[in-house]
């Protein structure tokens, strides 16, 4: 306990001490004789813990002189209080720093807990920091299991469950979902040519999908851009896939007078401002990215595996795409950039590559000539290369071989 500091040490016993490990046992130490911080000492190597750009380290090589007047070195020991009640300190440290997505597994596979952290190295927010419990029917247990040890689900059955994990240090809990799919074998004569990048595969099962086409408030030159783009873009998929879908624009942007609705077609497409976006879509994480697509609505069918790469193949019933004229961004030296669409070629480019992605072309290619490369630019290309026509092809292909 240091005398007016406000802070207290709990020290541990001999006995005690002997049954931890000298890496988790951290030595208090009084700076210069200030009141406003103290050094924590790693017994193990001696190192001093510090904050860096939101991230935790430990430096063994320097001495306490050169950091006790280093703010990032310094720490107090403070009530929750200070950052408002103690259940919303909690409630912060659960979701903010460390969660849990959705996992997706094929039976007999085991795959790793979908566990991120928002800050990196945060401390008490790995894996094993939770306690894992499964939730649902009877029965339950013979869909998945977990290995709290290893953080690691394995599918057991076809089917859907729930796991509530819980923060052992905090007590909070909250859930995620484990959906276990089927796995359907695929001849290796079946594919030739499988995009190793991305990790689901999508089609549209009707012969016929439509498109929604919304330049929503665009200035004109945009607006004509984005029609014509979406027009060209249109054309080029039917010709990759006219063997098995039929891509039509249900809508004329230009005759304000047609009753037909967005809700009418399966694709909903529109170019504009990020809030006029945010209006139609409800999307507002851009990112930095000229355009951006999204499966509303989809049914996952089966796994397929190809040369040891496992995907999800997913039925589309829904998408959105949107396509942003210009959008800026702070780049990593503090300066602010714009990045636009320079020309109605790149339109064409930015569209098609949407487009493609709504129609079940997930991920991207790493070729810079490809027109699925996830970047663009003025002269990039706006046709589809052969191997990526092939690709949709024979996912199309495939259709027929899915059990319904």
């Amino acid at each position: 306990e240091q005398a007016g500091s406000g802070i207290t040490v709990q020290e541990f016993s001999s006995s005690q001490a002997e049954v931890l490990p000298s890496n988790c046992i951290w030595d208090v130490i009084e700076v210069n004789g200030k009141i406003d911080g103290v050094m924590l000492q790693n017994r193990y190597n001696g190192g001093y813990l510090y904050l860096d750009n939101y991230k935790y380290y430990i430096n063994d090589s320097i001495a306490i002189s050169e950091c006790s007047n280093d703010n990032r070195y310094l720490w107090r020991v403070v009530s929750t209080s200070d950052y408002g009640s103690s259940d919303e300190c909690i409630y912060k440290q659960l979701t903010k720093d460390a969660f849990f997505g959705g996992v997706d597994v094929m039976v007999g596979d085991t795959v790793p807990i979908p566990y991120s952290v928002v800050i990196d190295n945060v401390l008490w927010a790995e894996p094993s920091d939770f306690i894992y419990k499964l939730k649902g029917t009877v029965g339950a247990n013979t869909i998945a299991s977990i290995s709290p040890l290893t953080g690691e689900i394995t599918g057991v059955n076809v089917g859907r469950v729930t796991f509530e994990y819980t923060h052992k240090v905090t007590g909070e809990s909250d859930e995620f979902i484990v959906d276990v799919h089927a796995q359907l074998p695929i001849g290796s004569g079946n594919l030739e040519i499988w995009n190793a990048v991305s990790h689901n595969v999508g089609y549209w099962s009707g012969n016929v999908v439509t498109v929604f086409v919304d330049p929503l408030d665009s200035e004109e030159k945009e607006r004509n851009y984005f029609l014509q783009a979406v027009r060209d873009a249109v054309c080029e998929w039917n010709r990759v896939l006219d063997d098995y879908i039929d891509v039509i624009i249900i809508n004329n942007p230009d005759n304000t007078n047609e009753s037909v609705d967005r809700d009418d077609a399966g694709i909903y497409i529109c170019c504009g401002s990020d809030g006029e976006i945010t209006n139609a879509t409800g999307i507002s994480d851009f990112e930095t990215t000229l355009g951006g697509s999204l499966s509303t609505q989809i049914s996952d069918k089966c796994y397929f595996e190809y040369d040891g790469i496992k995907k999800i193949f997913q039925e589309i019933h829904e998408d959105e795409c949107y396509i942003r004229p210009s959008f800026k961004y702070i780049a990593d030296d503090g300066t602010e950039k714009e990045v636009k669409i320079e020309d109605y070629n790149h339109y064409k480019t930015v569209v098609t590559h949407e487009l493609g992605h709504a129609l079940g072309y997930s991920g991207h290619v790493d070729s810079k000539l490809a027109l699925m490369y996830p970047f663009s630019a003025s002269g990039s290309p706006y046709t589809l290369t052969d191997e990526e026509a092939s690709y949709m092809r024979q996912i199309y292909s495939l259709r027929g071989d899915v059990p319904n």
